[in-house]
């Protein structure tokens, strides 16, 4: 009992320390108006000390085993510790007074703070989409379920102004702010379905056809979000996701980029994920600065040199405006198929036959002979420039009997020698003449050929997919002794594609090369849009003339049910616009094949 007296006494006399230093401080503070900064911390650091000493007396304190008459010595343990904690945040706030009226900068910032009226920050919305809700939860959180000024009412009538579409039919006219909250969680908080939304979002990515910045970016973007949305749930990548990643991507890629990238790889190592996505960055840049066309280029010459330079400003404002005639706004739309150029040069106009050109013409009150819509009388003096015609149509509406010109002869006995007959006798020699218009331009040609036999060219009507993403119907010749695809000038133009420039030549019959300029890319497939390619197309000024030369006499409505034909006018003579080459050639034929009755054409 006497230990128990003795520390109890010791505990007291220490105790009593405490108090009397507490009171010298509250003393201190009476006047502290006067004091320093300086001695404000120190008297801060002080009551530091004073409370861990009390700290350590209460410990001791409470080991005493018997405290049965103690219990006003506790009492004064709790009077100090309060009179403690109250001296240091009189100090506190003495300090804090003083440190921000000592600093006139503070003050003109936070008026300037006061005087700044921001934009209301308006209330997220949420449609229903899975991908949306964790963004719309964070957010509604933040400015509404987490705003003690707000009473559930007031929340419920938030959130309800929030939802949209399907997310809105969740609610109900019983429904408090927790449990709509609630069942907007628990209907759309799937974890699975958002992991199945970015993993789909990457795969099903459609491939880039061509070489594009803005293709290239989105790409980019796509990736790079989804796979942040997977972090968000916990997913991260490894090495097996990686190397899948990395094969994903180079399938979405064009040729000419996957192409670069592969150049662009050291060694026959597999390719790290970010250095493929660093390899796109770079790409993407270098694509926007070539495509980037400057607004206007001011250009300084020597004075001495005023006459070229004269010369040179000429061709230059005639560049420029060479390239603003191709602005699709500067051509009203076809009216046949909806592209920018007019009705004379529509590639689809022109392979309909004269009739239904007639027709057409007739139906949409076009001019017959500048063929454009038109109030007043046509001011165009052209006419028709098939010899012998000169009526005042255009030369599109000529008829195609009229336009060939056609005389037959007999040949000479001496000519037997140069064709055999079958008979052992001279057969009849037809000779045509022909006079075909084009482009303002007359051009003959002089055939010579057996009557008795015609050779059919294999034709067929291909979709090409021009600039604004349009499918339309090019009439093409099928070659199987050609190792290219190629196009005319004027299919290429009309088309609207991105020409690349090339320099190479193309040899032909009897070892004659041709220099080929320019080469594009384009997308074809067939009518049923279930055979798709991207060919590469070399750019000519002509392929061949009229295909077939004259009209063949074939009745094609005996065909039986379910063919049919890749080129249904394959009989009447049109033109060729484009040329399937044989590495395309046995991917597009069928394997079955029909005779014509009474004929020798096999379709």
């Amino acid at each position: 009992m006497a230990t128990t007296v003795d520390a109890a006494e010791k505990i007291n006399r220490a105790k009593g320390a405490i108090k009397s230093s507490v009171t010298k401080l509250e003393t201190f503070l009476e006047n502290a108006e006067k004091a320093s900064v300086t001695e404000l911390q120190i008297k801060i650091k002080k009551i530091g000390q004073l409370q861990k000493k009390l700290d350590e007396l209460l410990n001791e304190f409470f080991l005493i085993k018997d405290l049965s008459g103690l219990q006003d010595t506790a009492n004064d343990f709790e009077q100090v510790d309060s009179r403690l904690e109250e001296l240091e945040v009189r100090i506190t706030s003495i300090l804090d007074s003083r440190k921000s009226s000592s600093n006139p900068k503070n003050q003109a910032v936070e008026s300037i703070k006061n005087e700044v009226r921001l934009p209301e920050i308006p209330l997220p919305t949420f449609s229903g989409a899975f991908s949306e809700w964790e963004s719309f939860k964070t957010q509604f959180t933040t400015l509404v379920s987490n705003n003690d000024n707000l009473d559930d009412n007031q929340k419920l009538f938030y959130l309800r102004a929030s939802l949209k579409g399907e997310a809105k039919q969740l609610e109900s006219t019983e429904d408090t702010f927790n449990s709509l909250f609630d069942a907007l969680k628990e209907r759309f908080e799937n974890q699975r379905l958002l992991i199945d939304f970015h993993v789909l979002s990457i795969l099903h990515y459609d491939k880039i056809q061509q070489e594009s910045a803005r293709e290239l970016r989105s790409l980019i973007d796509c990736i790079k979000k989804n796979i942040r949305g997977l972090k968000v749930q916990n997913y991260e990548q490894n090495n097996l996701s990686e190397i899948l990643l990395v094969n994903i991507i180079l399938q979405k890629l064009d040729k000419e980029s996957r192409r670069q990238f592969e150049f662009s790889l050291k060694s026959s190592e597999v390719p790290q994920f970010d250095s493929l996505m660093s390899f796109l960055e770079r790409r993407s840049s270098i694509l926007e600065s070539v495509s980037r066309i400057p607004s206007a280029v001011k250009t300084t010459f020597p004075a001495k040199n005023a006459a070229r330079n004269n010369s040179l400003n000429n061709r230059i404002k005639q560049k420029s405006l060479m390239i603003k005639s191709n602005n699709k706004g500067n051509f009203k739309a076809c009216i046949f198929c909806n592209n920018f150029h007019p009705l004379y040069k529509c590639i689809s106009f022109k392979n309909m036959s004269v009739e239904k050109r007639k027709e057409f013409v007739s139906a949409h009150r076009v001019c017959e002979l500048c063929l454009r819509k038109h109030a007043d009388s046509c001011s165009s003096k052209f006419k028709c420039f098939v010899k012998g015609c000169q009526m005042a149509h255009n030369t599109l509406l000529h008829e195609e009997e009229k336009a060939l010109n056609e005389i037959s002869a007999t040949s000479a006995a001496k000519n037997n020698n140069d064709i055999s007959s079958p008979k052992g006798g001279s057969d009849d020699l037809e000779q045509s003449y022909s006079l075909i218009v084009r482009k303002g331009k007359v051009y003959s040609s002089l055939s010579l050929a057996q009557s008795s036999e015609i050779c059919i060219l294999p034709t067929a009507l291909i979709c090409f997919k021009n600039a604004l993403g349009e499918r339309i119907l090019i009439r093409c010749l099928i070659d199987s002794g050609s190792q290219v695809c190629a196009m005319t000038s004027e299919c290429s133009d009309m088309l609207g594609m991105k020409k690349e420039k090339i320099n190479i030549a193309v040899s032909g019959l009897n070892g004659t090369n041709i220099a080929l300029k320019r080469k594009m890319e384009v997308e074809i497939s067939n009518l049923e849009n279930d055979f798709v390619r991207c060919v590469p197309f070399y750019v000519v000024p002509s392929i061949t003339n009229l295909t077939p030369s004259t009209r063949l006499n074939v009745d094609i409505s005996k065909l039986p049910e379910g063919i049919n034909l890749a080129d249904p006018n394959f009989w009447k003579p049109n033109k060729i616009d484009a040329l399937i080459g044989a590495d395309l050639l046995f991917e597009m034929l069928k394997p079955n094949k029909f005779h014509l009755m009474n004929s020798s054409i096999i379709l």
